[in-house]
């Protein structure tokens, strides 16, 4: 396996305990075939001797997964450089003890909005308290915590400004991100859709932002906003970042492809080692180098 392809994003579950408009909808049901926790276990020990060196573990909403902490404790035991989450936040408080535990320190936590209202309109749920002080219960922890807010023009973009205000208060990075033609947004994009630099010419007019240097590979372009708020835009669409992606994304039911809009992939189930370096060579070979229209698939079943 070729040695950039070194992070893999494992979606542990398909369902979620929010609805976001964007993302999913209606059907909740766990998919069929899904692995064993010692399935996803064991394709995960193989990807580490290819060359995987980091984990992110997302969904649906990976709380969910019944036999989180069995996963969980599986993959602290491998040779990781790091372990992470992205998640909803509605159940992170309770979680919190066994992710430090763990050694799970840095958690991707989604709002993609501030005001209760408008929060219940994007995820369906009356939760945003609920993910609030989950966010300064572990930012008091010690973790690692950065927000992702999926941006959506006449929905939350008026929100900027307070967004840069709750990450200059918490000193917490705050990550805008441009909205993605996937799944059931594939045909409303266009008007909903928010380039990164129209953000970032409101935010200079105002404040002064300076740009901060990043790893090659990084999904983020992040920027200091007057000294002291730290942003981050993740503008896959205007600016895709494809020759210089790292990173695999592997479902719940084991099947790995390499990148968010392809839809070819190769189930990792039941296969040696060899096997497995075999089939990933194959997939790599695929990987696209120039960012794609677009998918209709979901992002539930993709992994966020």
């Amino acid at each position: 396996m070729a040695q950039s392809f070194k992070k893999l994003r494992l979606s542990l579950i398909s369902s979620c305990n929010q609805s976001c408009f964007y993302c999913r909808e209606g059907n909740n049901q766990l998919r069929k075939n899904e692995c064993s926790s010692q399935e996803l276990i064991k394709i995960c020990k193989n990807l580490c001797e290819l060359g995987i060196e980091e984990i992110r573990l997302t969904g649906g909403e990976p709380l969910l997964y019944p036999h989180f902490e069995e996963v969980l404790k599986g993959l602290s035991e491998l040779p990781l450089k790091k372990l992470a989450l992205t998640t909803n936040g509605v159940q992170l408080s309770k979680f919190l003890p066994l992710l430090k535990r763990y050694s799970c320190h840095s958690l991707n936590i989604s709002l993609d909005s501030l005001d209760p209202k408008k929060f219940l309109f994007i995820t369906k749920t009356d939760s945003l308290e609920t993910v609030l002080t989950a966010i300064k219960e572990a930012k008091n922890l010690g973790f690692t915590i950065k927000t992702n807010t999926v941006l959506m023009r006449g929905i939350n973009d008026e929100e900027i400004e307070n967004f840069i205000s709750f990450s200059r208060a918490n000193q917490i990075e705050t990550r805008f991100l441009e909205l993605m033609r996937l799944g059931q947004i594939f045909e409303d994009h266009k008007k909903l859709f928010l380039p990164y630099t129209e953000i970032l010419e409101r935010l200079k007019k105002n404040h002064t932002v300076e740009s901060i240097p990043v790893p090659a590979d990084s999904t983020a372009q992040l920027f200091k906003i007057d000294h002291e708020a730290k942003i981050g835009f993740i503008a896959s669409e205007t600016t895709p970042f494809c020759g210089d992606c790292s990173r695999l994304r592997m479902d719940s039911a084991g099947e790995l492809r390499a990148c968010l809009f392809e839809q070819g992939t190769i189930n990792l189930r039941h296969k040696s080692l060899e096997e497995l370096k075999t089939l990933l060579d194959d997939l790599l070979c695929q990987k696209p180098l120039k960012r794609g229209i677009g998918s209709r698939t979901g992002m539930n079943t993709i992994g966020g």
